[in-house]
C-alpha cells in the first residue's frame, strides 16, 4: 500500500461520557466513560490529569468489573485518548523533541525515544497536540460540574473546534504519519517514524539489522534475477555503509571516549572493511569478524573490487595489489564480478551486520526484557491455541 509521508491522520473520533450525581449526603460524584463509533480500528488508554489539565499519571484499566486505582488526588480527572485512524499514537521526546508514532500508547516498562535513545515513563513522550487535549477536556469537565447532574457527552470534534490554541484548529489532536512503518523483530510493537532506522520505543531493540538484511535479501533476489554482479557488489557495499554508519553515530553520541583515531572513526565511511574491524575493536573492543574468522581475506578482496568498480572504471590500480595481495590480475586489467562470489558476499557480510548489532545492544543498554519476554509468551499462547483440536 503507498502512503503519503507526513499527512496528517485525523484522530479516532471517540466521545468522552460524563455522568455528574448528587448523592444524599450532598456530595457530588463523576464517572467516565469513552464511545467510539468509526468504522475504523480503535484503541484507547486513561490518564489521570490534574484540574488545570497537567498528566499525574496512567491509569491502568483492567477490564469489565475491574475497579479503576485511586485517583493520585481528589481533583483528579480522567481522560481517555483515543489512537488516531491508522491505530497509532503520537510522542513526542523530551530530550531530543524528535516525534513519531507507535502501537504502543503505554507500557508498564520506559518507553525508548528512536532517535536519541532516551528511556522515560510514557507520560513524558506525550506529544503536544495530546497535551493540549487533554488540558481541553479538563476545561469542559469542570464547566460540567458546575451546571446540573446529568449524563453529558464531550466529542472529540467539538473540543478540536472550540479549543483556545495557536494551532489550527482542524489540525488539533491529528498525528503525522513520518516515512517509515516497521514491526520490532523482538518485541511486535510496530513504529512510525522519520527515516528508516532507529530505536524500537517499546523494548528499544535497533532496527538497522532487520533493515539491513531486509536490503540483503533484496540483492540477493536481484542476483538471482540476472541483476549485474558488479552492481550487486556496489549496491551491497553501500548498504553496509549506511548499516554502520547508523551504529557508529549513535556510538559516538552515547559513550564518551578519546582514543587518537576518535576524530577519523567518527567522520569515515565504512568502504574497507579491515579498517572497519580493527576501529571497532581498538575503540570499543567490538568484534566484527566473530565466525567469519578464515573469509576476512575474501571480504577485503571483495570491498576493494566495489572500490575498483566506483573508481577505476573496473581496472586494476596498484593500491588494490597491495592491499589484497591478489597477484592473480594485473595492474590496468579489467575485471568484472560472478555472482558465486557476490552471493558469497552477501551472507557473510550479514555475519558481520549481526557481530555489530549484538555487540552494540551489549554497551548500550537500551534493549528491555520486559516486552521481547511478554510477546515470545504471546507467539507461545497463540500457537498452543492453534494446536487445539
Amino acid at each position: 500500500m503507498n502512503r503519503t509521508e507526513f499527512q496528517e491522520i485525523p484522530h479516532s473520533g471517540c466521545t468522552l461520557t460524563v455522568n455528574i450525581a448528587t448523592f444524599d449526603d450532598g456530595r457530588r460524584g463523576i464517572q467516565y466513560g469513552v464511545k467510539h463509533s468509526a468504522p475504523t480500528p480503535f484503541s484507547v488508554y486513561a490518564i489521570y490529569a490534574s484540574a488545570e489539565g497537567v498528566p499525574q499519571e496512567i491509569c491502568p484499566m483492567g477490564g469489565m468489573g475491574v475497579p479503576l486505582p485511586k485517583r493520585p488526588t481528589r481533583n483528579s480527572r480522567l481522560i481517555f485518548i483515543g489512537c488516531d485512524r491508522e491505530s497509532f499514537f503520537g510522542h513526542q521526546c523530551p530530550k531530543c523533541d524528535g516525534y513519531w508514532r507507535s502501537t504502543s500508547a503505554t507500557t508498564p516498562w520506559p518507553m525508548v525515544c528512536p532517535y536519541c535513545g532516551y528511556s522515560g515513563k510514557s507520560l513524558e513522550f506525550m506529544s503536544e497536540a495530546q497535551l493540549d487535549y487533554i488540558k481541553a477536556c479538563c476545561e469542559h469537565i469542570a464547566k460540567l460540574q458546575e451546571g446540573p447532574d446529568g449524563e453529558y457527552e464531550i466529542s472529540l470534534d467539538k473540543v478540536t473546534d472550540e479549543i483556545n490554541s495557536s494551532r489550527t484548529p482542524n489540525l488539533f489532536y491529528t498525528q503525522q504519519s513520518q516515512q517509515s512503518q516497521y514491526c520490532c523483530c523482538e518485541c511486535g510493537n510496530r513504529d512510525d517514524i522519520l527515516g528508516k532506522n532507529g530505536y524500537c520505543s517499546s523494548c528499544g531493540t535497533r532496527n538497522d539489522l532487520g533493515v539491513f538484511k531486509s536490503d540483503l535479501e533484496k540483492l540477493g533476489k536481484k542476483l538471482e534475477a540476472g541483476s549485474s554482479p558488479t552492481e550487486v557488489l556496489k549496491d551491497a557495499v553501500s548498504s553496509f555503509d549506511g548499516f554502520v554508519n547508523a551504529y557508529r553515530n549513535q556510538l559516538a553520541s552515547r559513550v564518551n571516549f578519546t582514543h587518537p583515531k576518535r576524530k577519523r572513526f567518527v567522520k569515515m565511511k565504512f568502504h574497507d572493511i579491515e579498517e572497519t574491524i580493527q576501529l571497532f575493536s581498538e575503540i570499543y573492543d567490538i568484534n566484527l569478524s566473530k565466525g567469519i574468522e578464515g573469509k576476512l581475506e575474501f571480504l577485503n578482496k571483495l570491498f576493494q573490487r566495489r572500490h575498483i568498480h566506483e573508481h577505476c572504471a573496473g581496472h586494476i590500480d596498484k593500491k588494490y595489489v597491495e592491499k589484497t595481495g591478489d597477484n592473480a590480475v594485473k595492474i590496468g586489467q579489467f575485471v568484472t564480478e560472478n555472482k558465486q562470489d557476490v552471493e558469497d558476499f552477501l551472507k557473510e557480510l550479514l555475519v558481520v551486520g549481526e557481530n555489530l548489532h549484538r555487540e552494540f545492544h551489549e554497551i548500550i543498554h537500551t534493549q528491555q526484557a520486559e516486552p521481547i519476554i511478554a510477546e515470545k509468551e504471546k507467539k507461545e499462547r497463540i500457537a498452543k491455541y492453534n494446536k487445539q483440536p
